[in-house]
C-alpha cells in the first residue's frame, strides 16, 4: 500500500485550486472577428483587442473587449477610421486601470500604413493615440515596457528610410508615445520584428526571420540591442535548407533566451512545418534545440514559462484527427525545462482555430484567446476564450494531442544588417464607440462557486471513517436525505450522489478529495477524504 504524506503546502494549494474557473466561450456577431492578443487586468478581469468587420466606422475596426475573470462580457469597444485599423497587442500601465495597446493602421497618417499605439482607460475610451511609419508601409506586433516608464514597440518597415522589402522596425518611445529613438535594420529581402523581450542586463532581444541571409528560404532571427540607444549587440540567424520563423520568446532569470517558432523539415512523413524551440545562452549560442512533429502542418503561435516550471506553447495546425475533419486546430504543449514533453492537448472544433495567444493568470491558470470558426452558425471567426488548469484542461472539446519530440540542430550565421534611422509619429483623433454586437455564447464552465475553506465556515465536520481509505468512506453522522459532491484536488467536480451512506472512490486516482454535503434539513456538512493504493 502507498502512502501519502499531507504537508500544510499541499493543502493550502489544494484549497486554493478548489476555487478555480475553467471555462470555453466564443463572442460573436454577425461578421468576422481576429482577436490579436489578451491581458489579465489587476483585478482579475480579461482584456482582449483584436478587429471586427461589424464596426461602424467602415472596413476593420480595432475591437477591445473586456470580460470578468470567468469570461463573462462586460462590454466591447470599436474604433478606428474609414480604411483597415487593426489592434495587434495590449499590456496594462501597471499602476491603475489603464492599458497601452499596439497595432495597424491604414488612411489615418499621412502614408500608405501605419504603425499605431495609444492609451486607453478600463472603459475603453481612448486617452491619447499615435502612428508612427514613413513613406512606406508600417505596422506594429509588440509592446513591452522600460525600466524608467518608457515603452519598446516593434513591427515591420517598407520605407525609403530601410534597407529592403521590409525590415525589422523597432522604436522606444516615452509614456506620452514621443519618439526617443526610431531604428530599422534589415537586408535586401524580407525581413521582420515578431516580438521582443528586456534579459537581465537591461538589454533588448528582438526575434522574427530573416530572409535576406541565412542557411535557406526563411531563418530563425535574433538579435540584441543596447536598449538605451538601440545599437546592435549581437545578431544571428538559425535555420535548416527551408523555411525557419520565430515567433514569440521568453528570456529566464539567468538570460538564457527560448525561442518558439516553426521548421520546415521531412521526418519521413512528408515536407512538413513543425513547432521549434530553441534555448540559446546569453551570447546566442545554442544550449539546446527540440522540434515536436506531427503527420500535418503544425507551427507555434505563442510562449510564455509555465505556472510552476517549463514552457507552455500554443500551436496551430493542420489536422486530421478526432475532431472528424481536416481543419485549423488549436494545441497546448507543455515542455519541462529541457524541453521534454510534459502533456499536449488539442482544443477546438470542426472549423478554423487559429493563432492562439496564451498567458498566466493570477490563480494559476492557463488562459487562451485565439479566433475561431468552429462554433459560429456560419463560417465566420469568432474571438474564443479558453481557461484551463495547470493540465491544459478546461471542460470541453479537448482531445490528447500526440507530439513526438526530436532533437535538432540548426545552422547559425552571424548577421550583419543594414541600419538606418526614420520615421516620424502622427496624433490621431479617434473616438471609442460601444458595440453591443458581440454575443457570450457558453460552451462550457467548470466553476467551484465557493473555495472549500468557505464552505468549511457554516458547515459541520462530516465524521468518515477509516480515513484514509483504499476506497470505501463511511459516513457515520448523517442520516436524513442528502446530496453529496465530491470534488478532486483542482477544484474538479468527481462525484455528485444522493441518500447516500458511503462513499465508494476505489475507481479514482489517490490523492487528496473534499466532499460537501447538504442534507434535505438544511443542514451542511463537510470533510477531507485521503485515497490510498
Amino acid at each position: 500500500m502507498k502512502s501519502i504524506l499531507l504537508t500544510a503546502s499541499i493543502i493550502a494549494l489544494s484549497l486554493a485550486a478548489s476555487a478555480q474557473t475553467t471555462f470555453q466561450r466564443t463572442y460573436k456577431t454577425v461578421n468576422d472577428e481576429w482577436l490579436g492578443s489578451l491581458v489579465e487586468a489587476s483585478n482579475g478581469d480579461i482584456l482582449t483587442v483584436g478587429y471586427t468587420s461589424s464596426g461602424p466606422a467602415g472596413n476593420d475596426d480595432g475591437y477591445i473587449m473586456r470580460t470578468d475573470n470567468n469570461g463573462e462580457l462586460l462590454w466591447t469597444i470599436t474604433s478606428g477610421g474609414s480604411e483597415l485599423d487593426h489592434f495587434i497587442s495590449i499590456i496594462e500601465d501597471g499602476t491603475s486601470d489603464n492599458f497601452y495597446i499596439v497595432g495597424r493602421s491604414e488612411g489615418q497618417g499621412a502614408n500608405n500604413g501605419e504603425g499605431l499605439f495609444g492609451k486607453i482607460d478600463g472603459s475603453g475610451n481612448i486617452l491619447w493615440l499615435k502612428a508612427y511609419g514613413g513613406d512606406g508601409d508600417e505596422g506594429l506586433r509588440k509592446i513591452i515596457p522600460a525600466a524608467n516608464g518608457d515603452f519598446f514597440l516593434c513591427g515591420y518597415a517598407t520605407s525609403s528610410f530601410g534597407a529592403g522589402e521590409f525590415d525589422n522596425y523597432v522604436l522606444r518611445v516615452n509614456n506620452a508615445g514621443n519618439i526617443i529613438w526610431s531604428k530599422t535594420f534589415g537586408g535586401t529581402l524580407d525581413d521582420r520584428a515578431r516580438s521582443m523581450a528586456i534579459d537581465p542586463n537591461g538589454d533588448l532581444v528582438i526575434i522574427g526571420f530573416v530572409k535576406s541571409f541565412g542557411a535557406g528560404q526563411k531563418d530563425i532571427a535574433v538579435t540584441k540591442l543596447d536598449a538605451t540607444a538601440g545599437t546592435i549587440i549581437w545578431s544571428y540567424s538559425y535555420g535548416h535548407p527551408k523555411t525557419d520563423k520565430a515567433q514569440e520568446l521568453v528570456i529566464d532569470a539567468t538570460g538564457n533566451i527560448i525561442v518558439a517558432g516553426e521548421s520546415r523539415m521531412d521526418f519521413g512523413a512528408g515536407l512538413v512545418d513543425n513547432v521549434a524551440l530553441l534555448h540559446l545562452n546569453t551570447l546566442g549560442a545554442v544550449n539546446w534545440a527540440k522540434l515536436y512533429t506531427d503527420v500535418d502542418d503544425t507551427k507555434s503561435w505563442s510562449l510564455i514559462e509555465g505556472i510552476d516550471n517549463g514552457y507552455v506553447i500554443g500551436t496551430q495546425g493542420n489536422i486530421v484527427g478526432a475532431l472528424n475533419d481536416i481543419t485549423t486546430e488549436m494545441n497546448v504543449l507543455k515542455v519541462d525545462d529541457s524541453g521534454g514533453i510534459v502533456w499536449a492537448n488539442t482544443i477546438g472544433g470542426n472549423g478554423k482555430d487559429m493563432k492562439p495567444e496564451i498567458i498566466a493568470t493570477s490563480d494559476d491558470a492557463y488562459l487562451t484567446g485565439l479566433s475561431s470558426s468552429s462554433f459560429a452558425t456560419d463560417t465566420m471567426r469568432d474571438p474564443y476564450l479558453i481557461k484551463m488548469d495547470m493540465t491544459g484542461i478546461s471542460g470541453c472539446h479537448t482531445i490528447v494531442k500526440n507530439f513526438v519530440e526530436v532533437d535538432t540542430s540548426f545552422i547559425q550565421t552571424t548577421v550583419t544588417w543594414t541600419e538606418a534611422t526614420g520615421g516620424t509619429e502622427t496624433t490621431l483623433n479617434w473616438t471609442s464607440i460601444s458595440n453591443t454586437a458581440f454575443v457570450n455564447d457558453t460552451l462550457c464552465q467548470n466553476i467551484v462557486d465557493l473555495g472549500f475553506e468557505e464552505m468549511t465556515l457554516n458547515s459541520i465536520e462530516l465524521i468518515v471513517s477509516p480515513n484514509p481509505s483504499n476506497g470505501l468512506f463511511q459516513l457515520n453522522n448523517v442520516s436524513a436525505e442528502n446530496t453529496l459532491d465530491v470534488y478532486d484536488y483542482k477544484g474538479q467536480l468527481t462525484l455528485r450522489l444522493n441518500n447516500v451512506s458511503e462513499i465508494n472512490l476505489k475507481n479514482q486516482a489517490s490523492g487528496m478529495y473534499f466532499v460537501y454535503l447538504t442534507t434535505s434539513n438544511g443542514d451542511a456538512y463537510h470533510a477531507k477524504l485521503i485515497l490510498t493504493d
